[in-house]
């Protein structure tokens, strides 16, 4: 069934200024259609939420958001199979499929933007954990509402009636300028960023800089509470915790992200440390905090796998990472209807998307490291090295780059000469929409490769 879409009454106009965007009656962008996607394979999920002992505990969030998925977590479908590194290679529908991508989100619930947004992506077979930050002030497509920062998006969905909300809304743009699956989110508010610190008794943080904001707001929009705080190691408890997140007029929003994601791996340390969960009065009011204040469509059941998997991540191996506008980065700053916005240094988020893949590359493709060999098999000049540049950058290891002898291919061929490479075998055969044929490795000095590949008329059309 395809989304319900939203409707923006005629007296809506004050939220668009309050959110900074134009008016999608008037303005000429909002009125195109939403580009076709590329062709990934998106696994989509549908989840529910629980809440079970103290015991169950998996915390993935911190920053602003209290980004807090306690008790809640389940990954279906898959199911138990790909945390033990043994999922059925037909249950796999792309590359990304060996990693879980949450969306985290910290929201204003003044005005249901979204005020820091991430992405964490799990590899429970490697068991690590890459935090990708992607800045508030980016400017994108939002399905039925036109271009405008990406902080809007979630305001939009709530306000607006679109199905699934505001996180639905805010994980459709994310795939669609990553090109990454989301597989599930979730949602946390400032009260609970707050209590669940001082719960906890507080975190140590390294704060890498002074920080002196004489505008940091007031609560209730009275004005400003000046927050300052000098570089060092300070013990903070959940207000100055929250502001150190928040602040951003004496940084910039990049060095923002940056200090979140200090503060999710402080919070997911002392979370996880036996001083908290020894401590059942702690657990309860972790508990009821988190029930109150967050929001996620992950379910209970195998969270104790989670849990184990939580513990392994040493935070220090945690990867890191932010969309912004410093140097080599993807991101330039623009003004847009007035606005200071950030916009894709390259015209599009192509550079961006092939940086994401990189960065989350799929733990079956890179455990089988097969060799592949791809082949022009049609008068297309530059098919072949096009073709190896984008498996190369979803982790394929691509070893030889020719012409195919015959240059007449209507269908693209898929040769594995293995026989043990399932799971890299499955994504290609996705991908390129034909099945893999078994070829014995030709017997003496020639060179061989694990798969090879040769590119027919069928996937040129394709890519044209």
């Amino acid at each position: 069934m395809s989304k319900k879409q939203p409707k923006i009454s005629s007296d809506s106009q004050e939220d668009m200024l309050t959110y900074g965007l134009p008016d999608p009656d008037i303005d000429e962008p909002s009125k195109r259609r939403r580009r076709p996607r590329s062709k990934r394979f998106f696994t989509k999920k549908r989840v529910v939420i629980g809440i079970s002992s103290f015991s169950a505990v998996f915390v993935i969030v911190g920053a602003i958001t209290a980004w807090f998925l306690y008790s809640n977590v389940i990954f279906t479908n898959l199911g138990d199979d790909i945390f033990q590194g043994e999922a059925d290679p037909s249950t796999l529908r792309g590359e990304g499929d060996g990693r879980i991508n949450i969306m985290l989100l910290g929201i204003d619930n003044a005005a249901d933007l979204s005020d820091s947004i991430m992405v964490a992506s799990l590899d429970p077979i490697a068991k690590d954990v890459a935090l990708l930050s992607i800045p508030r002030d980016l400017w994108v497509d939002i399905p039925g509402f036109g271009s405008a920062k990406i902080n809007a998006a979630h305001a939009f969905g709530e306000r607006y009636g679109y199905e699934g909300g505001g996180p639905a809304l805010t994980k459709e743009v994310l795939e669609d300028i990553l090109d990454i699956p989301i597989h599930y989110y979730g949602t946390a508010n400032f009260e609970g960023f707050n209590e669940a610190i001082d719960f906890i008794g507080g975190i140590e943080v390294e704060v890498e800089e002074d920080i002196v904001d004489y505008s940091y707001p007031a609560e209730n929009n009275g004005g400003f509470d000046p927050f300052i705080i000098r570089k060092g190691v300070h013990q903070m408890d959940g207000e100055t915790a929250l502001k150190y997140a928040r602040s951003r007029y004496s940084t910039s929003d990049f060095d923002r992200s940056k200090r979140q994601q200090y503060i999710l791996a402080a919070l997911k340390d002392k979370v996880l440390s036996l001083g908290t969960l020894s401590n059942p009065i702690k657990v309860a009011n972790l508990l009821r905090s988190f029930s109150r204040n967050t929001d996620t469509d992950l379910k209970l059941e195998e969270i104790m796998r989670l849990v184990e998997i939580a513990r392994e991540i040493d935070t220090e191996d945690m990867t890191q990472a932010r969309l912004d506008a410093s140097e080599d980065n993807f991101l330039t700053f623009s003004n847009i209807y007035g606005q200071s916005a950030l916009v894709p240094s390259a015209g599009d988020f192509s550079n961006i998307q092939e940086y994401v893949r990189g960065l989350l590359i799929d733990s079956y493709i890179k455990d089988e490291a097969a060799s592949l060999s791809i082949l022009n098999g049609t008068l297309q000049e530059g098919l072949a090295t096009e073709t190896a540049a984008l498996l190369r950058s979803f982790g394929y290891g691509v070893d030889n780059i020719n012409n195919a002898s015959a240059r007449d291919y209507e269908q693209t061929v898929i040769f594995d000469y293995s026989g043990d490479k399932p799971y890299t075998l499955r994504y290609l055969e996705k991908r390129f929409g034909v099945k893999a044929l078994r070829r014995d490795p030709p017997i003496g000095d020639e060179q061989t490769y694990d798969i090879e590949i040769v590119i027919g008329s069928d996937y040129a059309s394709t890519i044209n």
